[in-house]
């Protein structure tokens, strides 16, 4: 009878220590509000109760959050930038020299009196003329002596009748076009070394001499077109 009351004793003891320290544990917890578990949890911070028992909490810092929020924004601006420029690589000419059909817009695309700027296919030097006259074709001179220099120098030093494949620079557009190398006929322009004026020949613009579409002008026009810059 003396064991029996003993052992329920303890037992009593054990129940009742138990309970407390069921009670205790909700206590801990209780104090630790949401918003500062919410802060242990983004830095990573291993939490223990009164007991002694411990507990890890694995979660996604918020820099760690932020830093995956920046990098997937950097990649989708990436992506749009590569998605625009392949657009732009699609429908930017690769060849931007126009072709100037020159008794339908030449006298309203290069006026007379009006400047622009040859550039030779072959070896890329340019100089700068002015428009004096011309029905055909565009008569022109060179602007300056510098550019008459230039000019010559195209030519070999010597000129010449040669046609020569061109592009000519009209307010901002390159045009293709032919031009020779010899100074004939009245200028306007003193002190430019240049005595007359030389041609330049466009699509379908002809010679003053024949009347007719020059061949060999034609031919250095297409070469002009079809070369890019």
């Amino acid at each position: 009878m003396k064991n029996t009351k003993t052992y329920l004793y303890f037992a009593v003891v054990l129940l009742i220590f138990a309970v407390f320290q069921g009670l205790l544990r909700k206590s801990v917890a209780a104090e630790i509000s949401d918003e500062a578990m919410f802060a242990l949890k983004e830095n990573n911070i291993q939490i223990k109760d009164s007991l002694g028992n411990s507990e890890t909490i694995e979660y996604v810092s918020n820099d760690t959050f932020k830093n995956a929020q920046n990098a997937n924004n950097i990649r989708q601006n990436l992506t749009e930038i590569a998605v625009n420029s392949d657009n732009i690589e699609q429908t930017t000419p690769k060849n931007t020299v126009k072709e100037l059909i020159w008794f339908q817009d030449g006298d309203s695309v290069f006026e007379k009196l009006s400047i622009a700027v040859v550039i030779d296919v072959l070896t890329r030097q340019s100089f700068t003329v002015i428009r004096k006259g011309g029905t055909n074709h565009a008569d022109v001179e060179p602007l300056t002596a510098e550019d008459t220099k230039i000019m010559k120098s195209i030519y070999g030093g010597c000129w010449s009748w040669n046609r020569r494949a061109i592009w000519i620079e009209i307010d901002g557009q390159m045009y293709a076009a032919s031009m020779n190398g010899m100074p004939h006929g009245k200028e306007i322009v003193n002190a430019n070394n240049f005595n007359g004026h030389f041609c330049i020949h466009f699509t379908g613009s002809k010679t003053h001499s024949t009347n007719k579409v020059d061949a060999a002008h034609q031919a250095a026009i297409k070469v002009a077109l079809n070369t890019e810059p």
